[in-house]
């Protein structure tokens, strides 16, 4: 506790003795010098009188914060994510749920934590264990559940109800999935974006306007990258899935997404080549493989997000973002995941003996100052 430290300050702010103090609080002027030099502390039945006195919360007089800044949460984010790889991953646990329980109605603090263990599941103590990775997520839905609850932050509700259905349906729960997100089928005709971009440009904002409608843009584009992500596995028709990966890779090619949403194009390309190893279509597989590859050479993928010559008026909504675009999962974990997915992925052990599959895999396998 800092209430030595807030005593003595707010004293000396308003002009007051620590006799005048003492008299107001019924103890001996004694007593008030040991509260500021912390020698002891108040009776706790003195707090509240005490923070009347100071005009100030007992919370403010004991030195507690409920509350943390977003760049405080975003340096908390970035340093844990980090000790996941260098520090014992029971000792990092532990001091998340630590940091969670000490600012548990700080919801964007929680929130925030709750991604980071969603993040590094398989990092978690005992992740090879079943019975511990449904208990870890349940944890964390119960985290995302909580901050639905109880924020007034319509942002923070939406981003952990769809969050918690994720962990819903990661538990193999598919009623609670529909239960926490509901069935979201309404046509959106006209994105908000459309209609604040516009009243914008009627107050003469026209800069601001088109920030408005680049970052819209983008994001739905995000979205739509990742829906065709997931319509591949539902694909009942060869041709179907086909069209639906020839049409991502447009897109890709269309907006240069290898550079905007690296990772975007990085999941993509492996749903894509897992497809089509399953299906034993050879060159197909080859195809994205390869784009796998060169992509993964191209060197540390540091962010999520990032603009180009089109989108050259993100870079403002790119910062508001809680990572500030930057990966939500350490960059080497990342690229040591698509590694081994690609030496270790079941589909692609029928060309294990291939020399085309060989070189592909010696070339992630160069150390990075040759990869690049």
């Amino acid at each position: 506790m800092k209430i030595g430290a807030v005593i003595s300050e707010k004293r000396k702010v308003q002009g007051i003795t620590q006799q005048k103090l003492a008299d107001f609080m019924g103890v001996s002027k004694a007593s008030v010098s040991k509260w500021e030099t912390e020698q002891t502390y108040p009776d706790i039945t003195l707090l509240p009188l005490l923070a009347t006195f100071f005009d100030i919360s007992v919370d403010e007089l004991i030195g507690y914060e409920t509350q943390l800044s977003k760049s405080e949460i975003t340096r908390f984010y970035q340093k844990f994510k980090e000790e996941f790889t260098d520090q014992p991953t029971e000792e990092t646990f532990a001091s998340i749920q630590r940091l969670i329980k000490k600012y548990y109605s700080c919801y964007p603090l929680v929130l925030q934590m709750a991604t980071l263990l969603l993040n590094h599941l398989d990092l978690l103590p005992d992740a090879d264990n079943p019975d511990k990775m449904m208990l870890y997520m349940k944890e964390i839905k119960e985290l995302f559940l909580h901050v639905r609850e109880n924020s007034d932050d319509p942002d923070q509700v939406q981003q952990a109800i769809v969050l918690a259905a994720y962990c819903a349906l990661s538990q193999n729960n598919s009623d609670e999935v529909l239960e926490i997100i509901g069935r979201k089928d309404t046509p959106v005709l006209l994105p908000p974006e459309s209609l604040i971009a516009a009243a914008l440009r009627m107050q003469g904002k026209s800069e601001e306007a088109l920030e408005v409608m680049q970052s819209a843009l983008f994001q739905y584009l995000t979205i739509m990258t990742n829906l065709l992500c997931n319509i591949v596995p539902l694909g009942e028709e060869a041709s179907q899935t086909d069209e639906v990966i020839r049409r991502t890779t447009k897109l890709i090619e269309i907006f240069d997404m290898e550079h905007l949403q690296c990772v975007q194009c990085l999941n993509f390309y492996t749903v894509a080549c897992s497809h089509y190893a399953m299906k034993e279509k050879k060159e197909d597989t080859f195809i994205y493989l390869e784009k796998l590859v060169q992509l993964l050479k191209r060197g540390p993928i540091t962010q999520i997000f990032k603009g180009d010559n089109f989108f050259n008026k993100i870079d403002k909504w790119i910062q508001t973002l809680d990572s500030g675009g930057q990966m939500p999962r350490n960059t080497a974990l990342v690229e040591e995941q698509l590694r081994t997915f690609i030496v270790n992925f079941e589909g692609f052990t029928q060309w294990k003996t291939d020399e085309r599959y060989i070189e592909l895999v010696n070339q992630i396998h160069l150390p990075k100052e040759e990869l690049k």
